[in-house]
């Protein structure tokens, strides 16, 4: 396998040209070109998914613990089962009615961004 060596640039293009001429000195530019647009796309696709995604997620996460207290209500109310023990526990510690948000907010959160993604 032969390596070929050049002192500086312009004696390496030289060689070139006179080995395989002008064509040779532009083989494989177009490509290169085109090649050039990858981090371009990526940044703008990147910048686009970030952007639908985060506003997906704020979105939801206002609104779910904007209304996680009456997501907790509404089970008990269909189910038959009465208030007066949450309203007893809301009464001695208020947090009560944000109990489990966490991972109510994992769920929808994702849900919702990954969801804005799709649209």
């Amino acid at each position: 396998m032969q390596t070929n060596t050049y002192t500086n640039l312009f004696q390496g293009l030289y060689q070139l040209y006179r080995k395989e001429g002008a064509k040779g000195l532009w083989s494989g530019t177009i490509p290169s070109l085109l090649l050039v647009t990858n981090p371009a796309m990526q940044f703008m696709v990147y910048e686009s998914l970030k952007r639908t995604f985060l506003a997906g997620a704020v979105a939801k996460s206002m609104a779910t613990t904007m209304t996680y207290p009456i997501q907790l209500v509404q089970p008990r109310l269909r189910a038959g089962t009465g208030l007066k023990p949450l309203v007893k526990d809301v009464k001695d510690k208020p947090s009560t009615l944000f109990r489990g948000l966490e991972a109510k907010l994992l769920q929808t959160v994702m849900t919702a961004a990954l969801i804005k993604l799709d649209t």
